[in-house]
């Protein structure tokens, strides 16, 4: 998915649930659940503390209710802010189909 959403926003997409042992964004482009150790390998720390204006975002968050509704809220906010500044902010968002 990341790839693909990579291709289609022809430039950087930053990645904000990875590690850096599996993120597709690379070095300075992704986001992480452990900042106090992924720092020094690139993570811009946790997705939760991250301010975004404009861009692409790709999450795919772990798969917990919680977790993603606090995604949801989170990425409503960003989005309001983004359209009050007239900037273009996309999140994509990948879940599995639930019974949430």
């Amino acid at each position: 998915v990341f790839l693909a959403v990579k291709r289609w926003a022809g430039q950087d997409v930053i990645e904000a649930f990875a590690s850096p042992l599996n993120t597709l964004a690379g070095s300075g482009l992704y986001h992480s659940a452990f900042p106090d150790v992924d720092v020094p390998f690139g993570s811009r720390g946790s997705f939760f503390g991250a301010s975004f204006i404009e861009g692409v975002v790709e999450i795919n968050p772990p798969f917990d209710e919680d977790v993603v509704r606090r995604v949801s809220r989170f990425c409503r906010r960003s989005l309001e802010e983004a359209a009050m500044s007239n900037k273009n902010l996309i999140f994509f968002l990948v879940l599995p189909e639930t019974d949430w």
